[in-house]
């Protein structure tokens, strides 16, 4: 994944900051459900999302997977919480890639909620969610 973004020229690289809820689902995903894992974005029509431990990577799929953006350099080497914001950079490889910003997320968020909810852990126990802060 990583090496096809060395042949696509980066239009924006912004430092941004992930929420830990979305990285940390994101990571619990990988480890319970596949790594590397390829989503799709139904509000999006032919776009991807693909994630491993070093990238997520939005894609055209009707394009050859052309990236769209990606976030990469994630700064987790000695983290020691799980709360915290998570640095990294946000290539876009689109002009109109922020547009599609918040939606990419809300997405990605329902389809690992679904796909983490109906996975079975070893135990035969479901991956359930933290009640919401009050």
């Amino acid at each position: 994944m990583k090496t096809r973004l060395n042949d696509v020229p980066v239009m924006q690289i912004h430092a941004v900051s992930v929420k830990a809820e979305d990285y940390n689902r994101v990571r619990l995903a990988l480890l319970r459900i596949a790594s590397p894992l390829r989503l799709a974005l139904p509000h999006l029509r032919n776009l991807c999302m693909m994630m491993d431990e070093e990238l997520w990577l939005v894609v055209d799929e009707s394009m050859d997977d052309l990236p769209i953006m990606a976030w990469t350099d994630f700064q987790v080497t000695g983290r020691r919480t799980l709360h915290e914001q998570i640095k990294c950079k946000l290539r876009y490889y689109h002009i109109h890639a922020g547009l599609i910003l918040n939606q990419v997320f809300a997405d990605v968020e329902a389809a690992l909620a679904e796909q983490l909810a109906s996975h079975q852990t070893d135990s035969g126990d479901k991956v359930r969610s933290l009640p919401p802060k009050s």
